[in-house]
Order: C-alpha cells, then sequence, then structure tokens
C-alpha cells in the first residue's frame, strides 16, 4: 500500500468516473493494487 511512482501515467479513480493512463486528476492518495497503481481523487 505504498505510494505510487508518476501519478500521471497510472490509473485515477475520481467519485464518479474511471480515468485512463495518460490523464490527470488532483489525488489526494495513491496505492498499489495488484492490477496497478489506483488514486483517489477528487
Amino acid at each position: 500500500m505504498s505510494p505510487c511512482p508518476n501519478l500521471n501515467l497510472n490509473h485515477y479513480i475520481p467519485k464518479s468516473k474511471i480515468w485512463t493512463k495518460g490523464q490527470k486528476a488532483a489525488c489526494t492518495f495513491c496505492l498499489r493494487l495488484s492490477a496497478g497503481c489506483f488514486c483517489m481523487c477528487d
């Protein structure tokens, strides 16, 4: 559950939408999961 590097290259999970790779978002924290890095976004 360590922070993920290169946030702009990871998958982001905003409150109401799933962002794809390459998209940027203001994230509060990220988790490293088996499927990759996931970030909770505002």
